[in-house]
């Protein structure tokens, strides 16, 4: 092994710590792990939405390249998990698409159910397009 970067297993986190989305990157695999830790209800949120499209967008940006510690890494593999135990697919919000629905505001808000479903098929179509 010529460094410690070099050892499978090891992850430098990196993000925003903030974020609900968190982010580790494995230098000896090339991987990317982008974690969700949603605050609050275990769902699927325009907030958590917005952190993960946020790292996404940075990351195409870069052309899929990674700076940390003052050491550059390209990115070859991208894995997603959840910090929440046993649970992975979290659904949606329930909550917040029926008070969306129930009111007037769902017809005057950008977060409406299908603008969040646009949302999420752009990111989708955003993460998975031919590079």
């Amino acid at each position: 092994m010529s460094n410690m970067n070099d050892a499978m297993g090891l992850c430098m986190p990196y993000g925003r710590a903030d974020s609900q989305y968190q982010t580790e990157f494995e230098p000896g695999s090339g991987t990317i792990w982008g974690y969700f830790n949603p605050r609050g209800t275990t769902c699927f949120s325009p907030s958590l939405l917005k952190d993960i499209c946020g790292h996404d967008d940075e990351l195409a940006m870069n052309g899929g390249r990674l700076e940390l510690h003052g050491q550059a890494y390209k990115a070859s593999y991208y894995v997603l998990a959840s910090r929440t135990p046993r649970v992975f697919n979290m659904g949606g919000d329930l909550a917040l698409f029926a008070m969306l629905i129930k009111t007037a505001t769902a017809r005057r808000s950008r977060t409406t159910p299908s603008s969040a479903s646009t949302t999420c098929t752009g990111a989708y179509r955003t993460s998975t397009a031919p590079r």
